[in-house]
């Protein structure tokens, strides 16, 4: 007598352990359609509350009530007891006692949680777990000029509705905005595995003032500032080398902006510049670049890039023309 009651009291044991790591596994909103195009939308909470829509055409049916867990459930396989009431705006919103018994069971596969119930109709529909939707926003920069517009773009995955700071959009897309106040943009997903909301807060700055070449540049980088490169090979006859390639470089820097330019190749070949020089971003007062817009003396319109800094305590410039860095001394 004393056996079979141990017995007994292990028993319970396992069932109240099964149970909870059941209703653990198992809870969530599933959906599943049927043959006839019958949607159905299960939610199985935690707290044992139940709740099934079955949508049809325009009518919604909607059940609630509570469920146990059958007496033979595992973290596997097993099925609920649902006592459930119908609440339908095809019955006016009153409340009555429902006949309908969906009998849902559940199966955990490797692909997770899949549950059966039985339509009124008494066919069978499977019901899964939706995957969730995602929503990320993107920005080339968090701040924006006063009186400018930033790019704003963003990605979606799963989602039946998308919004954006409450303005119906596509899944992916992207759009130009033109904030004069710090904004926060809210992007939401919706779909059948629930809600997603990513949010970015856009700065608006003011505009900074195009620096001015004379202040921006200390005056130990105006002025002339001269440079050579020389290519040679050696000749076995003469055992002497030769010059195969000859440039020489003078470009002038005014304090207005103002530049102007000689290349001298070999074989006396020149090509003289003509221009205007503006300081690039990010660029100080000992180290950045320019870029020069200039004319040449055979009529070509070109763009050329100059790198200043300081080397040794002298001003350096590095003129890069496109197939070599060449450094510039101050003459």
């Amino acid at each position: 007598m004393l056996m079979r009651l141990f017995v007994l009291s292990l028993t319970l044991l396992a069932s109240r352990y099964a149970v909870g790591q059941v209703t653990k596994n198992v809870a969530g909103t599933y959906v599943g359609d049927s043959k006839t195009g019958t949607s159905y939308i299960m939610t199985v909470s935690p707290e044992k509350d139940f709740k099934l829509e079955v949508i049809s055409g325009t009518v919604v049916t909607e059940y609630k009530g509570s469920y146990a867990i059958a007496p033979l459930s595992n973290e596997k396989k097993g099925g609920l007891t649902v006592k459930l009431q119908s609440n339908s705006k095809k019955l006016g919103g009153i409340v009555v006692e429902s006949k309908y018994k969906p009998n849902p069971k559940y199966e955990v596969g490797p692909n997770g949680v899949v549950w059966t119930i039985e339509s009124p109709s008494k066919e069978v529909v499977k019901l899964t777990l939706p995957p969730p939707p995602t929503a990320k926003l993107n920005a080339p920069s968090r701040t924006v000029e006063k009186g400018s517009s930033i790019m704003l773009s963003w990605k979606t995955d799963n989602a039946l509705s998308v919004t954006l700071n409450g303005e119906k959009i596509d899944a992916n897309g992207a759009k130009s905005f033109s904030p004069t106040t710090n904004t926060l943009y809210t992007l939401i997903a919706e779909g059948k595995g629930g809600k997603c909301v990513d949010t970015m807060t856009v700065f608006v700055v003011e505009k900074q003032p195009e620096p001015e070449p004379l202040k921006a540049l200390q005056a130990a980088f105006l002025g002339e500032f001269n440079g050579l490169y020389m290519e040679e090979e050696f000749d076995e006859e003469t055992e002497k080398s030769v010059v195969t390639d000859k440039r020489e470089y003078r470009f002038k820097f005014g304090p207005d902006g103002a530049f102007e330019g000689e290349i001298a190749k070999l074989k006396g070949r020149k090509l003289a510049f003509k221009g205007k020089y503006s300081i690039s971003s990010g660029s100080t007062e000992e180290i950045g670049s320019i870029d020069v817009s200039a004319s040449s003396s055979d009529g070509l319109k070109t763009t050329m890039t100059f790198f200043y800094e300081i080397d040794d305590n002298e001003p350096v410039w590095t003129f890069n023309d496109g197939e070599r860095f060449v450094r510039l001394e101050k003459k």
